[in-house]
């Protein structure tokens, strides 16, 4: 390609921007083997939401593998491979059982853990169930959400609980977006808090509330985990201060949006509305492609709200 030089102070030159800025592939690819991919596979990641899963498996993707989730008769949550180890017929079409998930093909038995526990077709002596296993993860529930790790078993971390999920009086709604683009970019969106002047406020009507159409004083703080950063505007006679905290690598904790309108609370503000409204995690899919999970927590004088779908 050629290499154009751009005059910085002429206008109209458009000629000079064509050359696209090569992705930061370190980071944003996902894939098994991968940099970034093998980064995030070392933390606990949302896989969906418990209510996206009934009584048949469901299809889904992360970190650039084709998986499917299932919950057995038990009430147990399974994650394993698309693809059978046997004859690579697509597991999505399999059956939950009382105990584990029977293959639609040849109906062996596999174990949330991938392990094969029958073989029906097989000889009464064969050696394949307990010795042959699908490829699977770790699931942990949690108020609402499925999450599973990815990573090497032996550096599997303890599943993290927060106190911003244990708020006296409120509940989790959990909620989730798909979005094309990289993971990367939405969690730095999480974390710009100067767009919400503009785009939540300024340029099509108010999304929040008027306040927020004030610019803010920004402060970044930089934590063991990550970093949080406070927001700070003037409100007549008062000062409203947000914060936001990011945990490394793809968790965002926002102030509440569901309280208050800047000026004066339409009901006394309990624990909830001073603590994290949301909590979004940034699930990468693919390289391109990143679904944000997210729960809100409603405080009990608001549970008639609208919750997104």
């Amino acid at each position: 390609m050629v290499k154009r030089n751009w005059p910085p102070d002429e206008g109209f030159s458009g000629y000079f921007h064509t050359d696209r800025p090569a992705e930061d592939a370190e980071l944003t690819h996902v894939d098994p083997g991968t940099p970034g991919g093998e980064y995030l596979r070392r933390f606990w990641q949302p896989v969906a939401m418990a209510r996206e899963v009934d009584d048949m498996p469901l299809r889904l993707r992360l970190l650039g593998e084709d998986l499917v989730l299932f919950r057995d008769g038990g009430g147990r949550w399974g994650l394993v491979h698309r693809n059978c180890v046997h004859r690579r017929a697509p597991l999505e079409y399999a059956r939950p059982e009382a105990r584990g998930l029977r293959r639609c093909y040849h109906g062996g038995l596999f174990d949330v853990d991938g392990t094969l526990i029958e073989a029906p077709l097989e000889p009464a002596d064969s050696k394949l169930p307990g010795s042959l296993c699908q490829p699977a993860y770790p699931v942990q529930e949690h108020r609402g959400l499925i999450f599973a790790y990815l990573g090497p078993p032996a550096d599997r971390p303890p599943f993290p609980i927060f106190d911003t999920y244990e708020i006296p009086g409120g509940e989790m709604v959990p909620f989730a977006i798909d979005i094309e683009c990289n993971w990367l970019q939405i969690t730095e969106n999480s974390i710009d808090p100067s767009h919400t002047v503009y785009l939540h406020t300024r340029s099509y009507g108010t999304q929040f509330f008027d306040t927020w159409g004030e610019a803010p004083l920004l402060e970044f703080h930089e934590r063991n985990h990550g970093f949080m950063f406070t927001s700070t505007r003037r409100v007549g006679d008062h000062v409203w201060i947000r914060s936001q905290d990011l945990l490394l690598p793809n968790m965002t904790q926002g102030g509440t949006v569901s309280t208050g309108d800047g000026k004066t609370p339409s009901a006394p503000l309990p624990a909830a509305a001073i603590r994290a409204g949301r909590c979004r995690w940034t699930r990468p899919i693919r390289g391109s492609w990143v679904g944000a999970i997210s729960t809100t927590f409603p405080i009990p004088s608001r549970k008639a709200w609208t919750i997104p779908p």
